[in-house]
């Protein structure tokens, strides 16, 4: 009867300590995720900002090597804004990603941006995800950043 309780005991104590060993593995597993998780965001915006910021380098090579009238054709066009002014796009982005709608539009206009129509609603959409969301609002900056003075065009008044 004494070995039995004994054995009994014993069994026991394996038990809880492969129930220990259990809950310390699923919390390895765990911290494993979310470790490689925040490693894989952060690495995609290292990556993301270098490439964007040889993607502006480039564009501005080439915009140096077009002939005015190469120019006026990508006049208004983002990669032209984004060559001409990436921080401020990407700033005024910002603002609208974190939700300061109002900062956004004051940033805006405060580089010369005819800012935004305030009665038009802005937000991230039902189930929008980050990546497009941040898509949306870099569109959005761009447009924000254009100057609400129509450019005068080669021959007019």
């Amino acid at each position: 009867m004494r070995k039995l309780k004994t054995a009994d005991r014993q069994l026991a104590d394996l038990k809880d300590e492969l129930d220990s060993l259990d809950e310390k593995r699923e919390k390895a597993q765990e911290d494993y995720l979310k470790y490689t998780d925040k490693n894989q965001v952060q690495v995609r915006m290292k990556m993301t900002d270098a490439v964007f910021g040889r993607m502006v380098v480039d564009m501005r090579t080439r915009l140096k090597a077009m002939t005015p009238v190469q120019k006026a054709r990508y006049d208004g066009e983002f990669l032209m804004a984004i060559a001409e002014q990436p921080n401020e796009i990407i700033k005024c982005a910002m603002y609208l990603f974190l939700g300061y709608r109002d900062g956004a539009i004051q940033f805006a206009q405060s580089c010369g941006g005819g800012g935004s129509d305030t009665s038009l609603p802005w937000g991230r959409k039902d189930n929008e995800d980050d990546r497009r969301f941040a898509y949306r609002c870099m569109m959005q900056a761009h447009k924000m950043l254009k100057s609400s003075h129509p450019k005068r065009k080669m021959g007019g008044r």
